[in-house]
């Protein structure tokens, strides 16, 4: 799993994001470092959404936040949505987010873990 590394964004495919059983695509971005995902088949990940104005959400400043870019619209990072996926799902990387961009949000998340 080499070029599965943290702040790589990815157009990921599933079944299961589907409600009609069909393959789906959605973009994740990887949140878990890099010593875990080359010891592991699986990455951990949080979904990117267009829906920028969701409470949970951070949008993305792509000349800002972005070192690489292949996203289209406008969109934030859901860090209420915390997944692990296999790496085989991957099918194509869209860009590479600064570390201070993920910094950010995974403090986010702390916080929506704390008590």
């Amino acid at each position: 799993m080499t070029d599965y590394k943290r702040c790589g964004v990815w157009l990921a495919k599933s079944a299961k994001w589907s409600s009609v059983g069909e393959e789906h695509k959605r973009p994740v971005l990887i949140i878990s470092n890099d010593k875990y995902n080359e010891n592991n088949e699986e990455v951990i990940c949080l979904h990117l959404t267009t829906d920028i104005h969701h409470e949970y959400c951070i949008g993305i400043d792509y000349g800002r936040d972005m070192e690489i870019n292949r996203l289209v619209d406008r969109s934030a990072v859901r860090y209420d949505a915390v997944a692990r996926y296999p790496a085989r799902i991957f099918e194509k990387k869209l860009g590479t987010m600064k570390e201070s961009k993920v910094s950010e949000i995974i403090k986010k998340l702390d916080s929506l873990l704390a008590r």
